[in-house]
C-alpha cells in the first residue's frame, strides 16, 4: 500500500515567505521568533488542506523546517536594503544608552562613526543566513508539529475490550 502525501514545498514556501517578511521588517522583527513559529503553524495548516491523507507530526516538522529555511532566505534578502535603517536605529539606541550609562566600554563612540559605513560583505551575509536558517528551521519545525496537533483530527482509537463485555 502506497501512501499519498501532498508536496510540502508550496506550503513551506508560502508560509516561509510570510514569516520571513514579517521577521525581516524593522519594528516587526521584535517578534521574530513568534513569526517563525507562526510560519511553521501556517505551513502545517496549508499542508493539511492540500493532503489527501492526514499528515503526521513528522510531516509537520518537515514542512515547518522547510518553511524556516525559506523564511531565513527572505529575511536575509530583506536585510540588504534595510541595513542603513537598522544601522541608524542601532546608533540612536547606543547614543540614548550612553546618556544613561556612564560606564560605556572604551571605543564605543568609534563604532558609532564607522557603523554607518559598513558595506555589504558576502561572507558575513552567508554566515548570517546559515545561523538564521538553523534557528528558523528549528523554531518553524516546532511550529509545524504544533500545527499538525491543532489541525489534524484523528478518529478515536478503540481501546482494549473490557473483560466480561460483549465484543
Amino acid at each position: 500500500m502506497t501512501e499519498r502525501k501532498a508536496n510540502p514545498f508550496p506550503s513551506a514556501l508560502a508560509a516561509g515567505a510570510a514569516g520571513g517578511a514579517l521577521s525581516g521588517l524593522p519594528y516587526f522583527s521584535c517578534l521574530c521568533c513568534l513569526w517563525i513559529v507562526g510560519a511553521g503553524v501556517l505551513a502545517a495548516y496549508l499542508l493539511t488542506q492540500a493532503s489527501p491523507e492526514p499528515p503526521v507530526s513528522g510531516d509537520g516538522a518537515r514542512v515547518g523546517a522547510l518553511a524556516g529555511v525559506a523564511a531565513a532566505a527572505v529575511a536575509s534578502v530583506l536585510s540588504i536594503p534595510l541595513a542603513p535603517m537598522n544601522t541608524a536605529f542601532a546608533k540612536r539606541f547606543l547614543e540614548r544608552m550612553a546618556e544613561y550609562v556612564p560606564q560605556m566600554p572604551a571605543g564605543w563612540d568609534q563604532w558609532l562613526t564607522q557603523g554607518g559605513s559598513v558595506s555589504f560583505s558576502l561572507p558575513w551575509f552567508l554566515a548570517g543566513f546559515a545561523i538564521n536558517a538553523a534557528v528558523f528551521a528549528a523554531l518553524a519545525a516546532l511550529g509545524g508539529i504544533i500545527g499538525i496537533s491543532l489541525f489534524v483530527r484523528r478518529p478515536p482509537q478503540p481501546g482494549p475490550s473490557q473483560p466480561g463485555s460483549p465484543s
